[in-house]
């Protein structure tokens, strides 16, 4: 049967301690998905804050595109595939001056292609060789309306994305100023919560001790620029050995700074969140502006569109119309007019040119002329008037 020393009795729960320690670090530990969560929940809430004026209302603050946006990203924003790179830079991803770099650049994948490799295919247009870019000129927008127009620049428009993400960048700087004034978990001395464990063992004697050290404090940042700490720390020393023993000891401290000279006063300390508070609102009107701008510009450029296209259909109907009176002008050039003329000393006594002949018959220097065609029932008109 085997048999424990008392040493072995000692240091089996204390390493079984330090691994539940480590392993409840980690699953305690905040994953990237939470933070990024946490950092959308907290910025979004502060933009809202400042959308209220209706002047400057906004109906869209995510920075995720639409789904049929040539920016959307299919991928999941936590294990995202590695974009394409620059062939003769990416080389110095995997070596840089001689030494090889990390190796799990490719873990979730490579992407073909920046742009969504979905977009077009509302389009009818499928991407070739998984790239869209090569197939822009496919795309082909028959029939569109105002709205549809609108619709497509707010979707596509890389400067309205822009926009908004130098709005969300803005409210996130204020996200990270206003946290400066809340409880952190952190001492007096900056330092986070944890726990540390020192080993001491002399090679060749029975004696060997342990020490495990924890502090938690928290803290928080006033406006006038003072700083209240609280602070517990607990330190455990273990003997190992012969007479074997422990010793437990726990200090709880409270301190409180303000500086009177150097950082000082509202002014000083309240200067950072003031401008970050006054940099989401003027982006909040800038982005609210700009959207304004893209209207004017949008309706503007399609209203000019419509404009040509009539003008364009005008100018054809113009066209058609001269050619038509072109056509008509040179069927009467092309006809010969004929002239008859008959000598006559006088006209008879009494006899005057009956009115409906008049533009064709005259008499004129002892001669009788007829000008023009002369139709059947004109010649028998004329043959009534000589009997």
């Amino acid at each position: 049967m085997p048999r424990f020393s008392p040493r072995s009795r000692l240091s089996r729960p204390l390493v079984y301690l330090l691994i539940a320690a480590m392993v409840t670090g980690d699953l305690t530990g905040c994953s990237r998905r939470f933070w990024r969560q946490q950092a959308n929940k907290d910025t979004y809430r502060a933009t809202a804050q400042k959308l209220t004026d209706p002047h400057w209302q906004l109906p869209r603050i995510d920075i995720t595109p639409d789904s049929r946006s040539r920016f959307f990203d299919p991928y999941d924003p936590d294990c995202e595939p590695l974009p394409p790179d620059d062939p003769a830079a990416h080389e110095f991803m995997h070596c840089v001056d001689g030494k090889r770099g990390y190796k799990s650049w490719h873990k979730f994948g490579t992407a073909l292609s920046v742009e969504n490799p979905q977009w077009l295919e509302p389009f009818g247009v499928m991407a070739a060789n998984g790239q869209p870019q090569i197939s822009h000129d496919q795309v082909v927008i028959e029939n569109a309306t105002l709205q549809d127009t609108l619709e497509l620049s707010y979707i596509h428009s890389r400067e309205y994305q822009t926009a908004i993400e130098d709005l969300y960048l803005a409210a996130l700087q204020l996200t990270f100023e206003r946290f400066q004034f809340g409880v952190r978990y952190l001492n007096s001395a900056g330092r986070e919560p944890g726990v540390g464990y020192t080993g001491v063992s002399t090679f060749g004697a029975a004696n060997t001790n342990g020490t495990l050290n924890s502090n938690f404090g928290i803290s928080q940042l006033l406006p006038s620029g003072a700083q209240l700490a609280v602070e517990i720390t607990n330190s455990t020393l273990w003997l190992f050995g012969t007479g074997g023993g422990s010793n437990t000891a726990s200090t709880l401290s409270f301190n409180a700074i303000q500086p009177l000279l150097f950082q000082a006063g509202r002014k000083v300390v309240l200067a950072a969140l003031t401008q970050a508070e006054r940099n989401v609102l003027y982006q909040a009107r800038t982005l609210a502006r700009f959207r304004q701008i893209l209207f004017t510009n949008i309706t503007t450029a399609y209203l000019n569109l419509l404009q040509q296209q009539q003008t364009i259909v005008n100018n054809e109907n113009n066209i058609r119309q001269i050619e038509e009176q072109i056509e008509a002008q040179q069927a009467i050039d092309n006809r010969v007019p004929s002239i008859v003329s008959e000598p006559l000393d006088a006209l008879p006594e009494g006899f005057e040119i009956p009115d409906d002949l008049a533009d064709h018959l005259s008499f004129r220097d002892g001669f009788l002329k007829w000008t023009g065609q002369l139709t059947d029932e004109q010649a028998e008109r004329l043959e009534s008037l000589t009997e």
